[in-house]
């Protein structure tokens, strides 16, 4: 009884279903304009040609242009990323800095895996093209490439500096 009732329960969802499409084929057909009637039969026929001259492209990018200049620059770095090039200098730390006997001191440097790495002047760290130019006995100056947001080039000045044992603690 209970398969019964489903089953006919099915079967009027179908009906209803093939009555709903049956309406709107009818409503489309009845509805449906006569596109070119009042036209002769050879305009009606004829094959239109779009001639793009002084219009603009609609499939060209609105920043296309930007596009342009960051792949340029990228197509220009021919060596690879080193390991300090990977990470933001906010997430670079410096434990260590040995002074040489010819004034060019060696700096440590973890990164947030807990990797340490040597570096000297001219080392290349951070995201933004940056360089180590100045090694003192408790920090580190990093020159680094900035792009504002008109696009200009600024330099960025920053300064790692070695933490005492007294700021680790707390």
């Amino acid at each position: 009884m209970k398969k019964e009732k489903q089953r006919i329960s099915n079967l009027k969802k179908v009906a209803r279903f093939y009555v709903g499409f049956m309406i709107i084929l009818c409503a489309l057909i009845v509805a449906l304009p006569v596109y070119g009637e009042d036209m002769p039969r050879e305009e009606r026929n004829a094959v239109f040609v779009y001639d793009p001259a002084g219009k603009v492209d609609p499939f060209k990018p609105f920043i296309e242009a930007k596009r342009e200049k960051s792949v340029g620059k990228e197509q220009k770095r021919t060596t690879p990323l080193t390991p300090l090039e990977k990470y933001d200098i906010n997430d670079l730390k410096l434990v260590g800095i040995a002074a040489a006997a010819d004034g060019k001191n060696i700096a440590m440097v973890e990164d947030a895996e807990g990797k340490f790495y040597p570096v000297v002047s001219g080392t290349p760290i951070g995201l933004n093209r940056g360089r180590v130019s100045q090694i003192m006995d408790n920090q580190i100056i990093i020159i680094e490439e900035i792009e504002d947001f008109a696009g200009k080039h600024k330099v960025k000045h920053s300064v790692m500096k070695l933490k005492e044992k007294s700021e680790e603690e707390l």
